[in-house]
């Protein structure tokens, strides 16, 4: 799976998505399952305590959506899955956490997980293709608003060269004399959901259950989700079962645990839409997320807030609600 380094950033595009395996290499499922019990074992006082996890939250297709405040605070969840219910886990892992480093790439692409991509990532990627660099925080702004909401660029050899040179985005040919750069980025996206969504019916298939993290970043404190939890759980047609993950902050240091170290996770109860609130929508289609803006942004609200019930004071809603970890355009290219 061949990846460009542009810029000192190394960018996973649409055909790299094609080699990524959904289902978990079973040697890699082992070691991580006794590397757990193991390492636990040997640091000192290190205990996981699990409440409210029973086989019936997960008698249906479901999709798991967990707080994220740590790097490997899948690792423990996956373990208390496989070992209470024998239960096998795909997480949506954002694009960034692909791009961050070979060794990391090559273990995320083959112990069951689904590569996410976004707007955002689609943007930044093709500009630093483009140009050899991210784009700048205002530059950003400007994409975004035009992508999003049909904002004019500004008159500028920059605009220019962004909505009149063809070239291969991501994978997908933008041919500027038959299609706006508007329509190229939502295109673009839409074959990179198109393939994580094929990687995820073949990880149902195998009966696995999914994961993701609706914050988008690591934050120490809980902070608001994005709807694309809700667009999974639609598009695959999933219960969504919150869990709370309190006390990975101070449970590992880096990726080390630590003596004495407690980690706890309580699972909530399934959640569902209303019957018909969706009827019409479309995941991932930028006019159906606008019609349907309101009942997203209500519906990620109540699954956050069930999320937020579950977890410790001290990882409740960050008290300004912003995340303390990566935040702007390093939210989606390292």
């Amino acid at each position: 799976m061949p990846v460009q380094k542009i810029g000192g950033v190394e960018i996973v595009d649409w055909p790299w998505m094609q080699g990524v395996n959904a289902v978990a290499n079973p040697v890699l499922t082992f070691a991580m399952q006794h590397g757990f019990s193991f390492l636990a074992r040997r640091t000192p006082g290190f205990k996981v305590h699990t409440h409210g996890l029973h086989a019936g939250l997960f008698d249906r297709p479901t999709l798991l959506v967990q707080n994220h405040t740590h790097k490997l605070d899948w690792w423990p969840i996956r373990h208390t899955l496989r070992r209470h219910l024998e239960r096998e886990v795909s997480s949506w892992i954002k694009m960034r956490g692909f791009n961050e480093h070979p060794v990391q790439r090559a273990f995320l692409a083959h112990t069951g997980n689904i590569p996410l991509s976004s707007r955002g990532y689609v943007i930044i990627a093709d500009h630093l293709e483009l140009f050899g660099r991210r784009p700048d925080e205002h530059e950003y702004r400007l994409l975004r608003s035009h992508v999003d909401d049909g904002a004019p660029l500004p008159s500028s050899s920059w605009a220019w060269k962004i909505e009149h040179t063809s070239r291969r985005m991501l994978g997908w040919n933008y041919s500027a004399k038959s299609t706006t750069y508007a329509q190229a980025v939502q295109a673009t996206y839409m074959e990179m959901m198109s393939a994580s969504m094929t990687l995820a019916r073949q990880s149902l298939n195998a009966g696995f259950s999914m994961h993701i993290y609706p914050e988008g970043t690591i934050s120490s404190r809980l902070c608001p989700g994005k709807n694309g939890a809700i667009q999974v759980a639609l598009a695959m047609g999933l219960q969504i079962v919150p869990a709370g993950v309190s006390g990975m902050r101070e449970a590992f240091d880096g990726l080390k645990m630590v003596e004495g170290g407690e980690v706890t996770i309580r699972f909530g109860e399934p959640w569902r839409p209303e019957p018909g609130r969706y009827e019409g929508f479309e995941p991932f289609v930028l006019e159906s997320e606008r019609d349907f803006q309101l009942q997203l942004a209500q519906d990620i609200q109540e699954v956050m807030e069930r999320m937020n019930a579950l977890l410790e004071p001290d990882y409740q809603w960050m008290p300004d609600l912003r995340p303390d970890g990566k935040s702007g355009i390093y939210r989606f290219v390292t």
